[in-house]
């Protein structure tokens, strides 16, 4: 049985087998991320061959891109796996062990940060209809960035003997220092898993409320017509009338199967984060109490983080994709529009919106790619006035009497 704390030399083959498995996720992940991160800085920075304006200006987006920048540095902590496969031991303190155990802590920490700036914002985006001023947008990432950076320096500053020592299958913190893994790590790990889930889940059921409220209302609209309090019609009462007639899809339909869909996908992510992450958070605290999991818990957990990098990678691609698609159909249709909103299709309107800057990464009036599908119709505004006989014979009398009193004497 290997020590899970200290030099292991050589390496037992259990852990051997479980380096190569966190290193080959580990190394899908990094060059996931980071070819990602590549493809988005060159639209950032050419963004008028894309874009009508710069996509940095999202602010949903930036915050996506410090995500993937997270889980970059966290996938090279477990490549480094390969170098203790390679030297059939795992030894530390040493410089290799603490630039492990430094990517692990960094990587953590910042990725949950991360996803909770995410939810966040997105909270705010969408329920309290806010946004953050460009400029408190980027203080607020510097002071995220350096937070996930404090969190990771105050340890081996505030150290006095080596803090980064082998632990397990990797280096990380010394289990000397049981109150630093909790409040240097754990603590934000919960946090942003538990936050996360109670925002996006919050956001979910505001949505799903706000698509059955609009829902009932338009369709009382639709269904009500003029009446006086004797059920007749009023006197001299108009109306207008705007009719879509459209080839395609209703345009309410659009949007509120566009909204669920996205919240769907808003849901996703934390589940994710969480299955991911939630392991090796249960592992460690589960040993900090006494009842130390085997080791090959430990080692399966490793390879759970070490692919957070490739799944989130291939979740922004599959709902992005998915997003932009629905939501260049409704805004063709909404351009058609001839007519002010009222206050409940004002409302659905900016959840629209808002829901277009999380869904596109363009954010500011990207092009929509020539396979989408567009809605097309026929817009017929009409106009009916309703009186009653009685109303009509003395409109008639009074033109009358107008024309009388307009002849010259």
């Amino acid at each position: 049985m290997a020590l899970l704390h200290g030099i292991l030399d050589p390496l037992p083959l259990e852990i051997r087998n479980g380096m190569i498995a966190m290193g080959i996720f580990g190394l899908v992940s990094s060059v996931s991320t980071f070819g990602l991160l590549v493809f988005i800085t060159y639209r950032m920075v050419f963004w008028r061959k894309y874009y009508d304006h710069s996509i940095a200006s999202n602010q949903i987006f930036v915050l996506i891109y410090n995500l993937l920048l997270a889980d970059f540095q966290q996938a090279l902590s477990f490549i480094i796996s390969f170098y203790w496969i390679s030297q059939n031991k795992l030894e530390g303190p040493s410089n290799v062990c603490f630039l492990q155990g430094w990517l692990i802590q960094i990587g953590d920490v910042s990725s949950g940060i991360w996803v909770l700036a995410i939810a966040v914002h997105t909270l705010f985006n969408l329920v309290y209809q806010r946004t953050l001023r460009h400029r408190d947008f980027v203080i607020a990432v510097v002071l995220l960035w350096a937070f996930s950076l404090f969190l990771t320096v105050i340890g081996p500053i505030l150290s006095h003997d080596d803090f980064f020592v082998p632990a397990g299958a990797w280096c990380w913190i010394n289990e000397k220092h049981e109150a630093e893994r909790l409040y240097l790590h754990y603590l934000w790990i919960f946090i942003a898993q538990l936050g996360s889930l109670v925002i996006y889940i919050s956001i979910y059921f505001f949505l799903r409320s706000r698509i059955a409220t609009s829902s009932r209302l338009r369709n009382a609209t639709i269904s009500s017509s003029p009446e006086d309090a004797s059920g007749g019609p009023h006197k001299g009462t108009s109306t207008t009338t705007t009719t879509i007639m459209s080839t395609g899809h209703n345009s309410f339909a659009v949007s509120r199967n566009r909204i669920m869909r996205t919240a769907r996908y808003m849901v996703v992510y934390p589940f994710a984060y969480v299955f991911l992450t939630l392991p090796l958070a249960f592992g460690r605290i589960s040993s900090m109490a006494g009842k130390r999991p085997p080791l090959i818990f430990f080692l399966v957990s490793g390879t759970l983080m070490a692919s957070c990098g490739i799944i989130d990678v291939l979740l922004y691609l599959s709902t992005r994709k998915a997003l932009v698609r629905s939501s260049v159909g409704v805004r063709s249709l909404s351009r058609a529009r001839t007519s002010e909103p009222t206050g409940l299709e004002a409302r659905d309107q900016s959840l629209a919106h808002a829901l277009e800057g999380l869904s596109n990464d363009g954010g500011c009036g990207a092009h929509p790619g020539p396979s989408v599908p567009s809605l097309s119709g026929t817009i017929m505004v009409s106009k009916s006035i309703v009186m009653r006989a009685d109303s009509v014979e003395r409109s008639e009398s009074r033109q009358s009497l107008v024309a009388k009193t307009a002849e010259p004497a």
